[in-house]
């Protein structure tokens, strides 16, 4: 299934504040969504909501806001495939609670690979800022969902919690493995380094350094060490820096020492370098 086919909604139950719902569609414009489903929301005035949408985008997402009476209702009509409700409630009646995170790769590994399906209308199913949502909503849905916060302060604002699903979904669809760099923002595409690419770099440092006799006392471990503890880690320490400063003086004021060139026979050097 390609991945434009997969259609998110966010759905915000019993939204109390129009704030809060009109920040969520300026969110839905920065990770390029647009549908914002409200259930029998608390608020009339949408003034506030207009004022938090704020963007062109949001403003867009905000006015055209799909309201319904109940999920039940809603789901019939946009004719949703699957629903994921988020919340942090456990019983022993009810179904797994996934880390959000640990579900969407499963979810994304299997319906990526899977060419019979057309077309998946998936709703993100959000509860009030207060009581979250109850459990009649909860049996409505297909999957349960948590985002892993601190056990002693758990509870995320409504705005954030969606920002942060959202902000998850679009690397994943839109960045992940993506050759293509916005206009006004570049974002780093290569892979990491893998395993085996660091030690073949660490062989090529050692061979080189023993090339040019730059080891003191059989010191090829420490600094075989010290190298590795340099790209493992984006801090690094003065005394690493220190060594580090040591090893590239003595290869700088390496004297006598014929420089080879890995992969290149002597019988290939420039001829013009001999008298």
């Amino acid at each position: 299934m390609e991945k434009d086919k997969i259609k998110f909604f966010v759905f915000l139950v019993g939204s109390e504040f129009a704030g809060n719902a009109g920040q969520i569609a300026r969110t839905l414009g920065n990770f390029e969504l647009d549908r914002l489903v409200l259930i029998a929301p608390e608020w009339q005035d949408p003034l506030q909501g207009l004022v938090f949408a704020h963007t062109p985008a949001g403003l867009n997402i905000f006015d055209n806001r799909e309201v319904f009476p109940d999920l039940e209702t809603a789901f019939k009509t946009l004719n949703i495939h699957l629903s994921i409700a988020f919340t942090r409630r456990a019983g022993k009646n009810r179904q797994i609670n996934w880390n959000f995170k640990d579900y969407f790769n499963s979810f994304f590994q299997e319906v990526f690979k899977n060419d019979k399906l057309e077309t998946l209308n998936v709703a993100l199913v959000f509860g009030r800022e207060k009581s979250g949502l109850n459990t009649d909503e909860i049996k409505l849905c297909s999957v349960l969902a948590y985002i892993p916060t601190n056990p002693e302060s758990p509870s995320l604002n409504l705005a954030q919690a969606v920002a942060i699903v959202l902000d998850y979904i679009y690397y994943e669809l839109k960045v992940k493995n993506s050759s293509e760099i916005p206009k006004k923002l570049k974002i780093q595409t290569h892979p990491i380094s893998t395993m085996e690419e660091r030690e073949n770099f660490y062989k090529d440092i050692i061979s080189a350094a023993k090339t040019r006799q730059l080891f003191i006392k059989n010191d090829e471990i420490s600094f075989r060490r010290l190298f590795e503890r340099i790209f493992s880690s984006p801090i690094i320490s003065s005394k690493d820096l220190s060594l580090l400063k040591s090893m590239l003086m003595r290869f700088i004021y390496a004297k006598n020492i014929e420089e080879e060139i890995p992969g290149q026979n002597k019988e290939n050097k420039d001829v013009s370098e001999k008298p």
